[in-house]
């Protein structure tokens, strides 16, 4: 069974296959340009279905989960002729649900680094089937919602249970871009959208204690919008798919 250390290697492989890339200077130009590369500022959102963890909330008498919530996040990619190479990180925004005495919360991240090429590639517009490894994190908050005095909450600290689960996972999507030109500059809106499944054990944490016994993650789709600007230097995309897979491996 592969687990998150072996998609951590497989992520660290993917790395440096970006940076090989990146050392190729042959295609680097004086002018910003989509086919070396682009950075992305993206929002989006993700569906959950994971009816594994609703089956467990709901049997403990607590409001379900949220089933999707919105994203937030950064990337880039290395581009070489038909071939692209990206990382990316997303913030899950939270998302409540309330009944008559609890509040359930779901947030946590994603990071996806992956590879395509293009189907689809004409002056103005691209497309690329995507696949790759990554990780998740999600955080799961359930506090009480009644009022309490300061005294009450001191006599039974157990009132709010926070715990995270992290995996690995591998992914598959399209990412369809559209790129404009004025007279001083260059910029593309994207969209991707794709499912991601986990594979291997999921690790429960509450704090620094480790949680038996816990659901295993199954299935999301995502759908995010993107905002790019080209590259000058391949190697300038190396540092932010770096930061995405520290931000996988940290968290």
């Amino acid at each position: 069974m592969l687990t998150t250390r072996s998609i951590t290697i497989s992520a660290l492989a993917l790395l440096g296959a970006d940076v090989a890339v990146a050392q190729n200077t042959a295609g680097d130009s004086l002018v910003p340009r989509f086919t070396i590369g682009a950075t992305h500022t993206i929002a989006g959102a993700i569906r959950f279905s994971d009816g594994a963890l609703d089956s467990r909330m709901a049997a403990a008498g607590l409001p379900r989960l949220a089933s999707s919530a919105p994203t937030l996040g950064i990337g880039a990619d290395i581009r070489t002729g038909r071939l692209i190479f990206g990382g990316s990180f997303q913030a899950i925004i939270g998302r409540d649900n309330k009944d008559a005495q609890y509040r359930s919360r779901i947030s946590g991240s994603y990071t996806l680094l992956d590879a395509g090429v293009a189907a689809l590639r004409t002056s103005a517009w691209s497309a690329y089937p995507m696949v790759g490894v990554g990780a998740t994190s999600l955080s799961i908050n359930v506090k009480e919602t009644a009022r309490f005095s300061f005294d009450d909450g001191l006599a039974r600290p157990g009132r709010e249970l926070a715990m995270s689960g992290k995996s690995a996972l591998v992914h598959a999507g399209m990412l369809v871009e559209r790129r404009f030109r004025t007279k001083s500059s260059e910029y593309a809106l994207g969209i991707r959208f794709g499912v991601t499944r986990t594979i291997g054990s999921q690790l429960w944490m509450s704090d620094a204690a480790r949680v038996n016994d816990g659901p295993r993650a199954s299935e999301a789709r995502y759908v995010r919008l993107s905002f790019a600007r080209p590259m000058k230097r391949r190697r300038d995309a190396v540092l932010p798919i770096g930061g995405s897979i520290v931000q996988a491996v940290a968290r």
